[in-house]
């Protein structure tokens, strides 16, 4: 397969990746010839690559050619989103504190480099959040507050914003990474259906809906809903942002071994 890295600028580009064709962004935006080839790996390693910018455009131009582009659309969304930084914070707990254990400063940048940092003791944190948020030039904040270090901020950076002194890591990191083939992700599962609406049968005051066609209301039975307590709060967190009204608990307890079954509810697609 193919590698394209997509720099800003490809006559300026410092390093050295084996089997790697660096292409500027521009060229690849407006050239014809990029738009009919196949077997094809974008590597996006523009920034900024917020909503609209180059960067961004790069990503979303390479998925509509099936480049399969890395970082995709949705990762940038996620960098850009501070719902799912602070997700990611609570979801790392144990490896942030852990790997951080040892800083005297209360705030702390952590450079990642394909997945790595030049510091070995970062290594299972860089991965971690490198899995999270597939881009190849990071950088994290850290921020301890209460005795408690949480991820305040990811983003990329442009090689620019790489030291000189980093380059021949960076290099070592970059071969080691298209080499070991870990730029192959996973097959994401795709489903029938993108939205199922809940709801409870009978209650006095429903969650406002929109109400379906005959022909796309289609009752599901045969399903339960078990809940079991928990002392924190269990949230679903959605990509795209809803209104508040359309969220409406089903069932809360307070007991610790209680696990009570729900009626079942009706599906409509």
């Amino acid at each position: 397969m193919k590698i394209l890295l997509v720099v800003s600028n490809a006559k300026k580009w410092p390093l050295n990746i084996p089997d790697c064709e660096v292409v500027a962004a521009r060229k690849y935006l407006t050239e014809p010839v990029f738009s009919h080839l196949t077997g094809v790996r974008v590597f996006n390693l523009m920034c900024p690559c917020r909503y609209q910018s180059q960067g961004y455009y790069v990503s979303l131009l390479a998925e509509a050619r099936g480049h399969k582009p890395v970082p995709n659309i949705t990762t940038l969304r996620d960098l850009y989103t501070p719902a799912m930084v602070r997700m990611t914070s609570a979801a790392l707990q144990d490896s942030i504190q852990s790997s951080l254990q040892g800083i005297k400063s209360d705030r702390f940048e952590l450079s990642l480099y394909f997945g790595r940092n030049l510091a070995k003791r970062y290594d299972k944190l860089c991965r971690e959040l490198f899995n999270r948020f597939h881009a190849h030039f990071l950088r994290a904040m850290f921020v301890r507050v209460k005795g408690q270090w949480t991820l305040q901020n990811i983003s990329p950076i442009s090689i620019n914003e790489v030291p000189d002194s980093h380059y021949r890591f960076v290099e070592e990191a970059a071969n080691d990474y298209f080499t070991h083939a870990g730029y192959r992700q996973r097959k994401l599962q795709t489903f029938r259906y993108s939205l199922a609406i809940l709801h409870q049968p009978g209650e006095k005051m429903p969650p406002p809906m929109v109400q379906p066609s005959r022909s796309s209301s289609r009752p599901v039975t045969n399903w339960a809903w078990t809940f079991s307590s928990s002392p924190r709060t269990t949230s679903v967190v959605c990509r795209s942002s809803m209104p508040s009204s359309f969220a409406r608990p089903l069932m809360s307890t307070t007991t610790p071994s209680a696990s009570p079954v729900m009626p079942r509810p009706t599906v409509r697609w």
